[in-house]
C-alpha cells in the first residue's frame, strides 16, 4: 500500500493529481519508475506501507494467554474468617 500526501492540493504527478489529504492507492497503481519520481519530489509525502495481510498474527493473543489464566482455571479467592481463635 503507498500513501501519498501532496503538500499543495491538486499536485500533479505520475499522471495524477494528488489531494493534500492523505490517499492510500494499491502497490500494483504505479511502476518502479514512477514510485522512485514521486519519492524523489519534495512537495509529496510518499509513504510505502506494510502489506496488513504479510504481518505476523497471534502474537498478542499469546501473550494474553501466558498472563491470564482461563476463566475455568482461576482460582477463587480465599475466604478468610473473622473469628479467629487464640488471639492474643
Amino acid at each position: 500500500m503507498i500513501r501519498i500526501t501532496a503538500l499543495a492540493d491538486g499536485f500533479r504527478r505520475a499522471g495524477m493529481a494528488h489531494s493534500a489529504t492523505p490517499t492510500e492507492h494499491p502497490d500494483d497503481t504505479f511502476s518502479q519508475e514512477q514510485l522512485q519520481e514521486l519519492q524523489a519530489e519534495r512537495l509529496l509525502l510518499v509513504e510505502v506501507l506494510p502489506n496488513p495481510v504479510a504481518a505476523p498474527t497471534g502474537e498478542d493473543e499469546q501473550v494474553k494467554e501466558e498472563t491470564d489464566p482461563p476463566a475455568d482455571t482461576a482460582k477463587p479467592p480465599a475466604k478468610t474468617s473473622s473469628k479467629t481463635k487464640g488471639a492474643a
